[in-house]
Parts: C-alpha cells; structure tokens; sequence
C-alpha cells in the first residue's frame, strides 16, 4: 500500500496526497499495454483483446463506485462493519476477472498468448511496485496505521516488492527455472490472501476484533487509501496467480525482448 499524506489547505478541511491513484494507473496501463503489443505482434486478434480491455473497463470502474462510497461515508456504516468486509471485499475485483476466465475458453487462450509474448521480466518488476508499501510502514511509525496490519501484511509486501529487483535480474539473465519463478508468484499471492482478510477483519467493528485502539482498520476503508483493499493489492496478487498458473501450464518461459 501505499503513502497518503494530509496536505493542509485550510483551518477546517485537509487535501490528502496518495500515490494509490498512480500505482492503480500504472498497473491498468501495463495490462493494456501489453494487450496491446501482442495484438500488433499479430499473436492476438483484435476481437479477443477487447474483452481484455472490457474487463479493465469493468474493474475501473468498480474502483470509481468503491472510492465514491467512501467519500460519502457508506464504508463507516454499522451495517457495512456488520457484513464482515475484510473476509470478502478485497476478493470482489478476483470474482470479476474469475467470471471470464472460468467461463471462457477463449478468454483463457488470449491470457496465454499475452503471457507467451511479453518478456517475464517485466512481470517481475510490475510486482517491485509494491514496494510503495513503505508508504504505510511511515504511516505506522507517525500513528495513522494500524501497527498489525503493518506487522501482518504490509511489512511481508514490502520486503517481497525489494525481492523483485533481485527476482527480475535473475529472469532476465534466464538464471531460475520455471517452477522458482512460479513459487515465488505463489508466495507474493499467498502474503495477502492467507492473512490479510483475517488481519483487517481483526481491526474491524465486529464479533472478532481483537484491536480496538486507533487507528484501526477503518482508516483503510477512507479515501484515499480504499483504492488500496479496493483494486491495488487485489490486481497485483492476481498477477501473480495469473503467472504462476500460466508458468504451471506451460512449464518453461523464455525471456524474449
């Protein structure tokens, strides 16, 4: 996750600064750019690369209707912390991109052209984005993050987005075998999947929170740092499924330029 910084602008109202929009541009603009390319690489039909681009559209926009409602408040609801929302808000961008690819054999067939196309080196530093997470590590030493969060998810982010310098270099050089690069995407999944709905749930209004003194896990639901549980992190761990289930498949991977 990344920095949010208040920006004071008068007595009563302040303008908070957050990169979360630019991660969240960065990484949309890399899958469509690499849509992109495959199709002018004439190994994707134009046809099947808009449902690609349909599916951005589609996740663009649930991060607009997400941001919307935590500006007007329905995240700091009763009856949305009665839902439970760590256990499941973060998974509703992977239903989105599950729908087509369950579905759809042709979908799946245009992803692995995308992947047997674009060097996978560059999915290795697409994951060195999440080294953004120091922003939420300086969030916590000045007292606006939750400390076990930190500890539980954003601490193992921020060390596996430092791992993907050294993961990248590694690929290029065509120096790890499939099945490393595959563990690790499996490892930068599991980091956020296997703790962090438990983690946020627990700084959450509810029958299981366990840590009640602020700032607790409420201050992820404001904007802007929704935008980080809304698509972010989401969209950076499907990355990660979508590679090592790609490199699964195909058991091998060449580094082409």
């Amino acid at each position: 996750m990344a920095e949010v910084i208040n920006c004071p602008v008068s007595k009563n109202k302040t303008m908070k600064f957050s990169t979360l929009p630019f991660l969240l541009a960065a990484v949309l603009i890399f899958m469509a750019a690499i849509t992109r390319r495959t199709v002018k690489l004439h190994y994707l039909k134009p046809q099947n690369a808009h449902n690609i681009y349909w599916l951005l559209g589609v996740l663009g926009l649930w991060t607009v209707a997400s941001s919307i409602m935590a500006i007007k408040g329905f995240y700091a609801l009763p009856s949305f912390w009665a839902s439970l929302p760590g256990f499941w808000f973060p998974f509703v961008p992977v239903i989105l991109c599950l729908i087509p690819f369950t579905i759809s054999s042709q979908f799946r067939k245009s992803l692995i052209k995308i992947l047997n196309t674009t060097p996978v080196h560059w999915f290795v530093y697409l994951q060195a984005l999440r080294v953004a997470a120091l922003g939420t590590l300086y969030k916590t030493i000045i007292g606006q993050f939750p400390v076990h969060v930190e500890l539980i998810i954003g601490i193992p982010d921020l060390i596996f987005g430092f791992s993907a310098f050294y993961i990248a270099k590694e690929v290029y050089a065509n120096a790890i075998g499939w099945k490393s690069l595959a563990i690790w995407n499996l490892v930068g999944a599991g980091i956020i999947i296997i703790p962090g709905g438990i983690s946020i749930q627990m700084g959450l209004p509810g029958i299981i929170q366990i840590f009640s003194t602020p700032p607790t896990a409420e201050v992820m639901f404001e904007f802007p740092l929704v935008i980080a549980p809304t698509i972010v992190v989401p969209l950076l761990v499907i990355m990660n499924s979508l590679v090592a289930w790609w490199l699964f498949k195909t058991k091998k991977y060449s580094n082409q330029d």
